[in-house]
């Protein structure tokens, strides 16, 4: 079995580790997207909330009413701030999704020149084996005439 043959196992798989890593990246970018969409409508509901709470205040709404308003902003506050957070976590994954992929990558290419190494040295090799073989052929004619 040729030494190329035998190599085509670790292509196949570098290249699958290749397609899973940017597959798991192309996910780790929507996530980062969509929390990233996420934090925007929670910082605009918590804008329009504090607007009414401000109208409210001042057309004379109920102190009860009011207490419980700033209570559900802080409430609010709290989800932007942990969904500013959950968003850093995301940012750093996506990071490490990056690298990940982009070290597989690296692997498939360094794979696929030793293989083409490879093949280039088998026909080389090859070449060569029939050359000695019409070299010999050539011999033996030029000493049966």
């Amino acid at each position: 079995m040729k030494r190329e043959n035998r190599l085509r196992p670790l292509v196949n798989l570098a290249e699958q580790t290749e397609r899973d890593r940017a597959t798991r990246l192309v996910e780790a970018e929507r996530r980062l997207s969509e929390a990233g969409r996420r934090l925007d409508d929670l910082i605009r509901f918590r804008h329009e909330y504090e607007q009414a709470f401000h109208e409210r205040a001042t057309s004379g709404a109920e102190m009860r009413s009011l207490r419980e308003s700033r209570l559900f902003i802080s409430s609010l506050d709290d989800a932007v701030r942990a969904q500013e957070g959950q968003l850093g976590d995301l940012r750093e994954r996506l990071n490490e999704e990056r690298q990940g992929w982009s070290e597989a990558a690296t692997r498939k290419k360094v794979v696929a020149k030793v293989v083409e190494r490879v093949r280039l040295e088998e026909g080389l090799r090859e070449a060569r084996r029939t050359q000695h073989e019409m070299d010999e052929r050539a011999a033996q004619q030029s000493v049966q005439r």
